[in-house]
């Protein structure tokens, strides 16, 4: 295996920043419908992601100037493309059915992924509960939170 240097070694970290940086952009655009009161929070970390796009590119374009070389060869379907569609995948089940369907089935799948990157397998016995368990207490905190403290109900899907 061969260690080039130079930013295109760097090419999965520019695509992955540049598309964060237009999402983010889009999604900022898209925050401006929102009431003045409840488009702070969206607008904060919309800003933020924009900002983080920005950021991984500029690392990525300077440590090609710099000639730092990657050490493997970036593997483009584990690291970009499956998290890609966990993120598309989820966006269409948050239109079609709503946030309180969503939240808990991503977050039982990226603790899932995240078991199986972090320690090679999941432990079947153990992991699934633990992720369940997670899932639906984020949400349910989410909810009280949310809908029930501050009065600010989470969308709705369009098929329910």
């Amino acid at each position: 295996m061969s260690m080039r240097t130079g930013w295109r070694t760097h090419t999965a970290d520019i695509v992955l920043g540049v598309v964060i940086f237009f999402v983010g952009l889009w999604l900022l655009t898209e925050a401006q419908s929102l009431a003045s009161g409840p488009r702070i929070f969206p607008r904060f970390i919309l800003t933020l992601m924009t900002i983080t796009g920005a950021g991984i590119v500029a690392v990525a374009i300077f440590a090609g100037v710099r000639g730092q070389s990657q050490a493997e060869p970036v593997a483009w379907v584990r690291s970009i493309g499956l998290p890609a569609v966990f993120l598309i995948v989820s966006a269409i089940v948050l239109y079609a059915f709503g946030f309180y369907v969503t939240s808990p089935l991503l977050i039982f799948t990226i603790y899932l992924w995240h078991c199986h990157i972090a320690t090679g397998a999941i432990n079947l016995a153990r992991d699934p509960g633990i992720a369940a368990a997670l899932a639906v207490g984020a949400t349910l905190v989410m909810y009280l939170i949310f809908d029930q403290l501050i009065g600010l109900p989470a969308p709705a899907g369009a098929l329910l």
